[in-house]
């Protein structure tokens, strides 16, 4: 009944939220981070893992960049042969969640 262009499909594949997934990460709040995980679960993850890099002087506390870094790195990396994408992604921000300090 509609039309598919251009804007629709950026729709789709946009990430939603990146500052409510930080605000997630910094409370601990492991429930609403896997519900965010899985509501971006059809975006490629290499766009989310960049979106979350390109984010972190805005939500992290300057000393646990560099560590945050390493972690997106490494779970970028073992997303292109890991059998669950959504698995790897909660992974990624437990790691995240544990090991960063927000701001």
């Amino acid at each position: 009944t509609g039309s598919i262009d251009a804007g629709t499909l950026a729709q789709i594949t946009d990430i939603r939220n990146v500052a409510e997934l930080a605000a997630f990460l910094k409370a601990g709040n492991f429930s609403d981070m896997r519900k965010w995980v899985v509501t971006n679960s059809d975006v490629e993850p290499a766009r989310i893992y960049r979106k979350i890099y390109d984010s972190l002087y805005d939500v992290m506390d300057k000393s646990t960049i560099p560590n945050a870094v390493v972690i997106l790195a490494r779970y970028q990396y073992q997303a292109a042969f890991c059998a669950d994408q959504e698995l790897n992604l909660t992974a990624c921000m437990t790691e995240l969640m544990v090991e960063c300090k927000f701001v």
